[in-house]
């Protein structure tokens, strides 16, 4: 099989979420590769993105991942940081320890990619 005839789907961008949190597969975009692009719906993805890891003063960012109840000032700051990241001109954020409630603030706030 030659490169350009591989075609992968992963779900790395969630549009929606359902009642229990979880990610709903039925509204996911499909990424493929040509040779040359990583392709979003069949058009070419010019990725322009940046990692994020959420920190906060007392936290550790592997405590952070898996916390459930974030304090509103951490909840704020992750808004912040993701508004900016967006209003910078990225299109996709990569997270590392990052807790559910950053998928749910790249949705909220919409137009950004996430891997």
């Amino acid at each position: 099989m030659k490169y350009s005839e591989i075609r992968l789907r992963s779900v790395i961008v969630v549009d929606d979420y359902n009642n229990n949190g979880n990610v709903d597969l039925v509204n996911v975009n499909e990424f493929t590769t040509d040779e040359n692009f990583i392709l979003k719906n069949d058009a070419p993805l010019n990725i322009k993105g940046v990692v994020y890891v959420p920190a906060y003063p007392g936290f550790l960012p592997w405590e952070l991942e898996t916390s459930t109840s974030l304090p509103v000032n951490l909840k704020q700051s992750i808004d912040t940081d993701i508004n900016n990241i967006k209003a910078m001109g990225a299109n996709t954020i990569r997270f590392w320890g990052a807790p559910k409630y950053c998928y749910e603030a790249i949705k909220n706030i919409g137009g950004l990619n996430f891997l």
